[in-house]
């Protein structure tokens, strides 16, 4: 590969297989390299019927997961919640409060041992959540007992439940016991008190960042697109995976190159923000940024290019620097598009009607500044 390769602008999709018919086919490899890549978190939930496992979980995460996931028994007292799409796969133990808690803590330790032997570390238990709900007046027996085999196999996290009101000192308490966990006191949803006064979901996006830095680094990811707390977290890991990609274009020679870079790109974004990646959706995308007939890709083309470089728009060619920037305008311009789009909202997801007609007056924005500068 040379040093500065080219690239020719005005060659066309048809002539390059990347018509807007063959896009489906591109939007297809691009969702499957997604999934490949990101794999899947796998998180142990674990406390008492009544701690508000199920709550947490839907506050945290995107889709109502609790709910609308499917949930596969492993055994009497364990149960392994995922759902298509999702990155995420949530293994929830309960019967605690039991006195047979000894047989379920043993149970539970025979399926962690299990996962841990698989030789695909994507398959083992990253971290464990136990959850106590703060009305506890103590960590009891069955949760230490349980929160010491978990440490043999993953990081812990105490998450203490309910925290609507006062600090009854459960965290101290936990804290002594094990000094050297981390303990977090969560309120997972709104609750309204007498007299209108409302107490609001507290530290959901310090769980969730606290987690991320203990898990390890191969599955963030997929942790980071399956909550739905911290968009910091997300716009982060979209600008990574932007400079990614505009580095790696910089060695493109072909147009059908920059047109894989661009739909990967335009994916994986979708994906980070927890958009399920059907065909049609992102498909809708691509043609939209791309413009019929690639239009408006040509367009952008053209007014970044011919103010970077005389000689490549005269020679109908462009530097795989200038590929480089056009991956990075386009990437920043649908970042933008999303970004918006969750303020507008409110932080709630946008439907995917909605984010179509975000992305289309985003693009038509752009595109008038890049002709009128």
């Amino acid at each position: 590969m040379s040093d500065n390769p080219t690239l020719k602008i005005e060659e066309s999709p048809e002539k390059s297989d990347t018509s807007t018919s063959n896009y489906s086919n591109i939007v297809e490899n691009a969702i499957k390299s997604f999934r490949s890549e990101i794999g899947k978190v796998n998180i142990l939930i674990a406390g008492k019927t009544g701690v508000g496992k199920s709550t947490l979980i839907n506050s945290i995460f995107h889709d109502n997961l609790a709910q609308t996931g499917t949930g596969k028994p492993v055994t009497q007292e364990i149960t392994e919640i995922s759902k298509e799409g999702l990155p995420l796969s949530i293994i929830d133990s309960k019967g605690l409060e039991l006195k047979e808690y000894n047989q379920i803590i043993g149970d539970l330790k025979e399926y962690v041992e299990n996962r841990k032997a698989n030789s695909d570390i994507r398959k083992h238990l990253h971290v464990a959540w136990v959850c106590i709900a703060e009305g506890s007046a103590r960590i009891e027996e069955g949760e230490e007992e349980l929160i010491k085999m978990l440490l043999e196999y993953m990081p812990v996290i105490i998450v203490i439940t309910k925290c609507y009101t006062f600090d009854n000192g459960l965290q101290a308490k936990a804290k002594e016991t094990f000094p050297d966990l981390n303990v977090m006191r969560v309120q997972s949803i709104p609750i309204k008190l007498e007299g209108g006064h409302e107490i609001k979901p507290k530290n959901l996006v310090e769980l969730v960042l606290l987690t991320n830095n203990i898990i390890i680094p191969i599955i963030q990811n997929a942790f980071i697109a399956s909550q739905k707390v911290s968009l910091d977290l997300k716009k982060q890991q979209a600008e990574s995976l932007i400079k990614y990609l505009m580095k790696d274009s910089k060695g493109i020679t072909k147009n059908s190159e920059l047109i894989n870079n661009i739909v990967y790109m335009i994916t994986s974004i979708s994906g980070v923000y927890g958009f399920y990646l059907k065909m049609e959706f992102v498909n809708d995308i691509v043609k939209i940024i791309f413009g019929e007939n690639d239009s408006r890709l040509k367009k952008i083309i053209k007014s970044i290019y011919k103010k970077k470089s005389k000689t490549a728009t005269k020679n109908n060619k462009v530097t795989g620097e200038e590929a480089s920037e056009l991956v990075g305008y386009i990437g920043e311009l649908y970042l933008l598009t999303i970004i918006k789009s969750f303020k507008t909202k409110l932080g709630e997801m946008p439907t995917e009607s909605e984010i179509l007609q975000y992305i289309v007056n985003t693009l038509n924005k752009g595109t008038e500044k890049l002709n009128t500068n």
